[in-house]
């Protein structure tokens, strides 16, 4: 899925000569939010901003029910089966698609900047995940980001997985991009059905 996203990307620009190759962006939410730091994070000289709303960041961090889904599509996180990420050096999947991990040890990843967004009362990517170390590194995304000094806005709000924000509503954050989403711009959206 990710060659085949950065092969509309190249074809989009090439397509619409009007679209400026120095404004590609990628976003999503939930899992899509998930594909998008991924994406964004393994090939970032492809993108210059990555929005992952309400995301998970370390798969190995997930609440107990959901470790048990994704067993059921990529084996346990003890057998760690190969994966095979553009940008991700020989890892098994539950290792490749660890953020803390791939900000680590990928410089080109380190000059990303990150837009991320999370609900206090989110019961699916629950609070204790995004800030929890991983397992792997030993380290949380936000400890990670702060250490290695990554561009990045985090923002929290009262809303859950989905239910905005009770008080602010919607998209209350949308000032706080800068206008970077401007006009002529090419912004891949990963959406994730589950």
């Amino acid at each position: 899925t990710l060659r085949r996203v950065l092969h509309l990307v190249s074809w989009a620009l090439r397509s619409f000569p009007i679209a400026d190759p120095e404004r590609v962006y990628v976003e999503g939410g939930s899992m899509g939010g998930a594909g998008a730091m991924l994406l964004g994070l393994t090939s970032a000289r492809h993108f210059c901003w990555v929005e992952s709303s309400i995301g998970q960041a370390i798969a190995r961090n997930h609440r107990p029910s959901r470790l048990t889904q994704l067993t059921a599509l990529w084996g346990t996180p003890q057998r760690n089966l190969a994966a095979a990420f553009p940008g991700v050096a020989a890892a098994g999947v539950w290792d490749a698609q660890d953020m803390t991990s791939l900000l680590l040890t990928s410089a080109e990843a380190r000059e990303q900047f990150l837009f991320l967004k999370h609900g206090k009362d989110d019961t699916t990517i629950h609070f204790g995940a995004t800030v929890m170390a991983s397992p792997l590194t030993r380290r949380s995304l936000y400890g990670v980001l702060q250490e290695q000094h990554i561009g990045h806005t985090a923002i929290w709000d009262e809303g859950g997985h989905g239910p905005e924000d009770p008080v602010l509503r919607g998209r209350w954050w949308g000032h706080l991009q800068g206008g970077v989403f401007a006009a002529l711009a090419v912004t891949v959206k990963a959406h994730a059905f589950v």
